[in-house]
């Protein structure tokens, strides 16, 4: 990564280029579910209302 990187590209060879630690992955893994489950139930939401 340097000055010259776009913001994108620097991100997405970061990911590539150092090894994800299992805990990490799996930290992610239950926000996205969270996420998921909040999502769900604003849909729902919305298109009661």
């Amino acid at each position: 990564m340097n000055a010259n990187t776009n913001p994108g590209t620097s991100a997405v060879v970061s990911i590539e280029a150092v090894p994800v630690p299992v805990l990490s992955s799996a930290d992610v893994d239950e926000v996205t579910l969270g996420r998921q489950t909040f999502n769900d139930s604003d849909k729902s939401n919305y298109f009661e209302g």
